[in-house]
């Protein structure tokens, strides 16, 4: 409960510091350090994209003995420097997010974390079309409290039916995004996997998606996504999100998920849908 606790409070801070943009500076020939936002849209439905977020979660399927949790997203994408190249704008960026589960059902026990950190290039064309080139690392654990209940008595092994995997690789991949209408927006790419270990992760990646936005209000709009997501050796999943988006900032939303398991369970399918409170 401690760490649940802190973990909390570190969310509502991060949280109000990305309400406040920083500072713009321009270095001269349109080069701008630490812009205030990112001229690529955030993947709402993707389950992976670094955002901050806290949600709940209920399993219908799962590999362990799960139900209800409490899951965590801690992260943001920073732009650092971006320039227009006569009419091509470019942007360096860093990603990063942790993602972290706690079962509620004993002891909000913390179940797994999962963490990314990577460095996004964007190129925006036009107001429709962009595209962004990553190269990030990714590694996965289980949470210190489920090893040590599978390291006691048989009840904590069949409560998560554990099995370490230190899942951890690198990512090369491209996403072209395309703004169909105000509304509408559709995007895809695929990667390169480096070195995955396990090796049955998969040598290559490849992603799908679609969102529909709709404005119903003075900063309220409606939102709809779905993103569609593999690789070359782990059966794909699905991410559905629905619900509300507040002055292009926060996202409450209603989310489906049928795919690999969270963090190091990605070779077990699980189905799980909840509530969940994004801000980007």
């Amino acid at each position: 409960m401690r760490k649940l606790l802190t973990i909390s409070i570190i969310f509502v801070f991060v949280s109000v510091g990305q309400a406040f943009d920083g500072s713009r500076y321009t270095l001269g020939d349109n080069w701008n350090l630490f812009p205030y936002e990112s001229i690529f849209k955030p993947l709402m439905a993707d389950p992976e994209w670094a955002r901050m977020g806290v949600g709940y979660r209920h399993y219908t399927s799962a590999p362990y003995v799960l139900e209800n949790a409490l899951d965590f997203t801690l992260g943001g994408t920073i732009p650092v420097i971006r320039k227009d190249f006569g009419g091509v704008e470019a942007e360096l960026g860093l990603q990063g997010l942790g993602l972290l589960g706690f079962d509620l059902d004993d002891n909000t026990n913390m179940i797994y974390g999962d963490f990314f950190l990577g460095a996004p290039l964007f190129l925006k064309f036009s107001e429709e079309f962009m595209v962004m080139a990553r190269y990030y690392h990714r590694s996965s654990h289980i949470g210190d409290e489920a090893v040590l209940n599978a390291a006691k008595a048989d009840v904590g092994s069949e409560r998560y039916g554990l099995e370490r995997i230190n899942l951890s690789y690198e990512v090369l991949d491209v996403v072209l995004s395309y703004q169909i209408t105000d509304q509408i927006r559709v995007y895809g790419g695929g990667g390169v996997v480096s070195d995955p270990q396990p090796h049955e992760y998969g040598m290559t990646v490849y992603q799908l998606g679609a969102e529909v936005e709709q404005p119903i209000s003075n900063g309220v709009n409606l939102i709809c996504a779905a993103d569609f997501k593999g690789t070359a050796g782990v059966a794909p999943g699905i991410s559905i999100k629905a619900g509300a988006k507040l002055f292009d900032r926060a996202i409450l939303s209603f989310d489906f998920f049928d795919g690999p398991g969270p963090a190091q369970f990605f070779d077990e399918r699980v189905t799980s849908y909840g509530l969940n409170l994004n801000i980007q």
